[in-house]
């Protein structure tokens, strides 16, 4: 056995175990459903033989027990249909809602690198398309299967009975037609594959459309977006035309196969009619049991190639439930402050994107219960990955950090111990009440209302005719820059955890909201361990220590003064927004 038939085996066992809690019903429901549709052409097979005689023989007997047949058949057929497809479908309806709560479960579990590598088009097209051939194989393959391996199977038992010699040559017919199927498996199987990356690479580029559709019509970019998306839909659509040319090639030998085989099926019974070895009506008899051979082997043909294409959705969901994850390791619980301790510690820190490019080298900081330290430094030095290694979306490479005297492994581990607030605030959709309840869950009204106020928010949502019930759309687009900014801040606030981390929270506003927002960030850091990452450096003038940050490696650190004097990197920044604000302030004069 190859590798990639041991694969497919692994992955089709895997997709198997999702109905494992519901095997028994859904093994009835679906064995039911066969049992009785092959049983109907089973009864067909000897309702055409008796009719048959009975034109021959001109028997009324058995004109009237063919007719009766028939519609105590067709009554019973009609009531287990119903219940067995009703079971099975049950069943599949369950296991996949399990499925896509199960997979969206295992992708709040990611690393932050894991997220970060894959684009969220390839997110949402693995959650979408790629689990629905999942329920194909449920709802569709194995039903058709069973249904064809039963169908099959007691068309054989039933034509060896009537006659052995028929029975044996259209059995090795069959197996003629399964051993051609197999040859295309694994063709279709890396077809699949690339129609389901294709299908990702234009949920990337429609995702990457409607998140900067600003930017699109700023900079006129309709025709570069749609060329792109036009060239994912072309390359879907070649690939999917390959796949139907092969499929169509398949079908097309498969019908010839099986014209050729009826049509022998025929002549072999005129043969044998004409020498009484069987009568005129079994020829009836034998040629619905040979139609039922036949698309036996056909439909596990046909089966095999499609599920191929199910196993290519399947292996993405797979890759996307068995990413790197965060440990599971005790949270940090908050507890009571009544010394001054180490809240941060880093030491000797360590850590790179990529092997051999190291972007946070031998880092060592720390920050005590209520202090205020903030990194600056030049654009791309390392503050921002820095920052997300103090708050555990990266792991060290190297050194360890500790939260609270606790060594620190996993975003889920200290998460309670802090509140974030970035440049570009995320706000979800819904409410603003929803929004800001999420800093804690259990928040009171009365809470998220005395959150508001305090980073004076207050005023400006009940500016709006649903005050907290207002839905601010997608991402807050119905607010400002600002008002974002505030009910973030709000956030945190009902956290109110002991340590704040804050990226950079006023480089985006104009001076009338940044005035607001330092306001509402005095009262958020009062008690706090603080950490910034600052761009303009009169923000941090008060921290009580600041880390300079370039290349990776902390170059100064110090108080304001104490870096002023030092005149090193830190001063030359300064220096450089000094002269920045000087000229900008003689413009405006002039």
């Amino acid at each position: 056995m190859n590798d990639s038939s041991l694969s497919s085996r692994k992955e089709w066992l895997r997709v198997l175990a999702y109905m494992k809690p519901r095997i028994g019903i859904y093994t009835a429901g679906v064995l039911g459903n066969s049992l009785t549709e092959a049983g109907i052409f089973a009864v067909m097979a000897f309702v055409f033989r008796d009719m048959i005689n009975a034109g021959i023989e001109m028997n009324k007997s058995l004109l009237y027990r063919a007719v009766w047949t028939i519609g105590i058949t067709a009554v019973s057929a009609s009531i287990l249909l119903i219940g067995f497809s009703y079971l099975y479908n049950w069943c599949v309806r369950k296991t996949m809602a399990e499925i896509r709560a199960n997979t969206f479960d295992e992708m709040t579990r990611l690393k932050m690198e894991t997220v970060e590598r894959m684009h969220s088009g390839n997110f949402i097209s693995v959650m979408t398309h790629d689990i629905q051939t999942i329920e194909q194989v449920f709802a569709i393959q194995i039903p058709s299967m069973v249904y064809a391996v039963i169908y099959g199977s007691s068309s054989v038992i039933l034509l060896l009975m009537l006659d052995w010699r028929i029975g044996s040559i259209l059995l090795s017919i069959g197996l003629l037609f399964v051993w051609f199927n197999r040859l295309f498996v694994q063709s279709f199987r890396k077809l699949g594959d690339r129609i389901q990356e294709s299908q990702g690479r234009m949920n990337e580029y429609l995702t990457d459309f409607l998140g900067g559709f600003s930017a699109v019509k700023m900079f006129h970019l309709e025709r570069k977006m749609s060329g792109h998306y036009k060239d994912a839909i072309e390359e879907v659509t070649k690939l999917s035309i390959a796949r139907a040319r092969k499929q169509g090639l398949i079908d097309g030998i498969n019908f010839t196969l099986s014209s050729l085989n009826y049509a022998g099926v025929l002549i072999v019974c005129a043969y044998m009619v004409s020498r009484n070895w069987i009568g005129a009506g079994d020829i009836g008899a034998i040629v619905q049991f040979a139609i039922g051979i036949a698309f036996m082997f056909q439909q596990i043909g046909g089966l095999m190639t499609q599920l191929q294409g199910s196993l290519a959705g399947a292996s993405r969901v797979f890759a996307l439930v068995d990413g790197d994850k965060e440990k599971d390791l005790p949270e940090i619980r908050n507890t009571p402050m009544t010394d001054k301790r180490f809240m941060i510690e880093m030491k000797h820190a360590s850590f790179a994107y990529e092997t051999g490019r190291t972007v946070i080298n031998e880092v060592s900081l720390t920050a005590l219960q209520g202090e205020r330290i903030a990194l600056v430094g030049p654009s791309g030095g390392g503050k921002s990955t820095l920052m997300k290694l103090l708050m555990g979306f990266y792991s060290l490479d190297k050194g360890e950090i500790r939260i609270d005297g606790v060594q620190a492994e996993s975003v889920d581990q200290i998460s309670d111990k802090y509140a974030y607030v970035p440049q570009d605030a995320y706000l979800f959709q819904g409410t603003i009440a929803e929004n800001i309840r999420f800093g804690r869950m259990d928040a009171t009204d009365k809470e998220i209302m005395e959150a508001a106020r305090q980073a004076y928010a207050h005023d400006f949502i009940m500016g709006f005719p649903e005050g907290y019930d207002t839905v601010i759309g997608e991402r807050g687009a119905l607010l400002s820059g600002g008002q974002k900014q505030r009910i973030a801040i709000a956030r945190a606030m009902v956290k109110n955890a002991p340590i704040l981390f804050l990226d950079e929270a006023t480089s985006a506003l104009d001076s009338d909201s940044e005035n607001w927002i330092q306001l509402s960030l005095e009262k958020l850091m009062e008690d706090k361990t603080t950490v910034s990452i600052a761009h303009r450096l009169s923000t941090i003038r008060g921290s009580d220590r600041i880390y300079v940050i370039d290349q990776g490696r902390v170059v100064e650190e110090g108080r304001h003064e104490q870096l002023l004097q030092s005149e090193g990197l830190y001063s030359m920044l300064n220096q450089k927004q000094s002269s920045s604000r000087n000229s900008c302030a003689k413009e405006e004069s002039a």
